[in-house]
């Protein structure tokens, strides 16, 4: 994860995780995303988990699961799926969660959630809930396949800042959602949540069949840029900003500090450092995703190469360079791009990969 709105405040400004990105020390547990169930309400254009035909985990595992996690205690524990609400026994798991002191996050799409359900999340004390939006109205109902979907999702969001919950959203920049991105920000700031996401597309599950849905570059790019226009200003008018994350490239760290360089260069000396301290999470030592069977993977776009099941956490395993990263002088500030290590690329074209030495 970049977080831009630390990239822009500097050390100054603190977020929550900030132990996990900058921290003197690595874990020895990567984040673990547990796939609750492969079952989801809405049929979205990109979902990575359009549900392989494989049984859930039974209680017991579960149990044995959730004792494992409490002994190589991971930074933190996501629920996610398919919709991690429609299992039988989300509430269950996650108060069982808790009472192993895990530190439990939920992505979902938010439609379920109303108020009951909103004040049982707050209640079992999950430390944060993303939900999904990717365009405002008929843009993200087409989006995620539903009618309505929009609606229900912002009564969701709605219902769990009233709960009490740390609530943040969870946008993928995929193609047809790039147009989106100046409504998404109105809606963000209109909302009054305190984190965005915005996920780099990876073309996996569903989303693999759908050529259309990746943006070319230099799309990418300029969307980069405002996004980064975007959180200078909430960042500049805010003691207490919303915190702004890209996920899933770390290569916009390098570009995004080049376009401070050339006009805000007291802003980019502070980012190269930050970004420095983020590159030792490495791409495919920083999480892990376990399915609702229990099979481990080194994320969850990697369904088709599985390394084992929960039992083998805590995974260290990570990731080769690519070759293009090899030889590229941004390799002390970027932990290397998921995407590049599955052929797509990454943020930075040949010639900014190349030449002197950066700092």
């Amino acid at each position: 994860m970049i977080n831009l709105s630390k990239l822009l405040r500097g050390d100054a400004a603190s977020f929550p995780g900030d132990r996990l990105r900058y921290g003197e020390r690595g874990f020895g547990c990567p984040v673990v995303v547990w796939h609750l169930t492969g079952e989801c309400n809405l049929k979205c254009r990109h979902c990575y988990a359009a549900a392989p035909d494989v049984d859930g985990m039974s209680l017991p595992d579960v149990a044995l699961f959730l004792a494992h996690l409490s002994a190589i205690r991971p930074p933190a524990l996501l629920f996610s799926g398919g919709e991690p609400l429609k299992h039988p026994r989300f509430f269950e798991y996650l108060v069982r969660a808790r009472a192993h002191e895990l530190n439990v996050a939920i992505s979902t799409n938010g439609t379920l959630v109303d108020r009951a359900a909103a004040e049982r999340i707050f209640a079992a004390g999950a430390s944060y809930v993303g939900v999904s939006l990717d365009g405002v109205g008929a843009a993200h109902d087409g989006f995620r396949g539903e009618k309505g979907a929009f609606e229900a999702a912002t009564a969701g969001i709605d219902n769990l800042l009233s709960a009490g919950c740390r609530v943040g959203l969870r946008v993928t920049l995929a193609r047809p959602v790039l147009s989106q991105l100046q409504d998404i920000f109105a809606l963000t700031e209109k909302l009054g949540v305190g984190r965005i996401c915005f996920y780099h597309f990876m073309p996996s599950g569903r989303g693999a069949e759908d050529a259309t849905l990746m943006p070319p570059r230099e799309e990418e790019r300029r969307a980069l840029l405002e996004i980064l226009d975007w959180t200078d200003r909430v960042t500049a008018k805010k003691d207490d900003p919303i915190e702004i994350l890209t996920v899933g490239d770390a290569s916009d760290g390098p570009f995004l500090y080049k376009h401070l360089a050339q006009s805000k260069r007291a802003k980019a000396s502070r980012a190269l450092a930050l970004l420095k301290k983020a590159a030792l999470r490495r791409i495919g030592a920083g999480i892990a995703s376990v399915r609702w069977d229990g099979a481990l993977f080194s994320d969850q776009f990697s369904w088709g190469e599985r390394i084992g099941s929960w039992r083998d956490l805590p995974t260290k395993q990570s990731r080769g360079r690519n070759v293009a990263c090899l030889e590229c002088r941004w390799m002390d500030y970027c932990a290397g791009s998921l995407r590049m290590d599955k052929g797509h690329g990454c943020m930075l074209d040949e010639e900014e990969r190349r030449g002197e030495t950066v700092g």
